[in-house]
């Protein structure tokens, strides 16, 4: 096998900086693939396009003597810190959504009771609070 450098942090985080390198990298973890069958896959019109984001993919992926590519360890540890960060996004979305339920309730508690002193300081809060929406 013909293994590339191992990329620093910064090309690594170049590397999977593209929605379709992403997806790339996650089909050949499944099963090594050569270029034609990559193409086809994508449905890339372009070889050239392909051959972009494989360059780019640089030392996460590796060719063997059939030509078809794979994933490298590197590329692995890229693909779980990929998945780490998007499952910290699901968590913090869901932290979110249930922080906002729970704000609703207190609201509709306080004003259900007239105390209307913890009511405004609570409204005011939750704006506050809203101005930091997760992207």
């Amino acid at each position: 096998m013909t293994e590339r450098r191992e990329p620093a942090s910064e090309d690594t985080f170049e590397a999977i900086s593209h929605p379709l390198r992403v997806r790339i990298l996650r089909a050949l973890a499944s099963k090594p693939m050569r270029f034609a069958e990559l193409k086809r896959r994508f449905k890339m019109r372009s070889s050239g396009g392909l051959d972009f984001h494989l360059t780019k993919l640089g030392g996460l992926i590796v060719t063997n003597r059939e030509g078809s590519y794979s994933v490298t360890r590197q590329g692995t540890r890229a693909l779980m810190a990929i998945n780490t960060v998007q499952g910290c996004r699901t968590w913090q979305r869901k932290a979110y959504y249930t922080s906002l339920a729970a704000l609703l309730i207190a609201g509709v508690f306080l004003a259900l009771t007239n105390n209307t002193t913890l009511l405004l300081i609570m409204f005011v809060g939750t704006i506050f609070w809203m101005s930091y929406l997760p992207s």
